[in-house]
């Protein structure tokens, strides 16, 4: 993965994420009640939300450092890493947008958020063994 990509999937991914956060906020409580779901529910689906669009958020900056750590040194590691987030935020962010917004039951499954989150821990791995990697004299201060 390279800086221009990583960039511009980390910033569709994170102006994707603000208008979701926008949506869970302002208009799916609403939608949800408005439904007929009992409030309970409505609440553990918002809640839902939130988490994904908070993990979206945080792996679209970690997918912008990957890029700029990327236009520094090459790794395969690295370039993995990326594609983990991308990958695991479609997953698990994705997941718990169609368990919090009623999505067509083959993306509701249950195991798709685990699969996600796993797959996001994984890049994490890979970005620490590219980490582990870097010879001290080739990172300069």
């Amino acid at each position: 993965m390279n800086l221009r990509l990583a960039i511009l999937l980390g910033a569709l991914l994170g102006a994707c994420g603000v208008g979701l956060g926008a949506y869970h906020a302002h208009g799916l409580e609403k939608r949800l009640l408005d439904s007929g779901i009992e409030s309970a529910t409505v609440e553990k689906r918002v809640e839902q939300g939130e988490v994904g669009v908070r993990y979206q958020l945080v792996h679209a900056l970690g997918l912008m450092i990957i890029g700029i750590l990327a236009s520094l040194q090459k790794g395969k590691c690295l370039a993995a890493a990326g594609w983990c987030f991308v990958i695991g935020v479609l997953f698990f962010s994705g997941g718990l947008y169609m368990l919090s917004m009623g999505g067509p039951e083959p993306l509701r499954h249950p195991a798709i958020v685990p699969l996600g989150g796993g797959t996001l821990i994984i890049g994490w791995c890979l970005l620490l063994i590219h980490a582990a990697g870097i010879k001290s004299s080739t990172v300069q201060a």
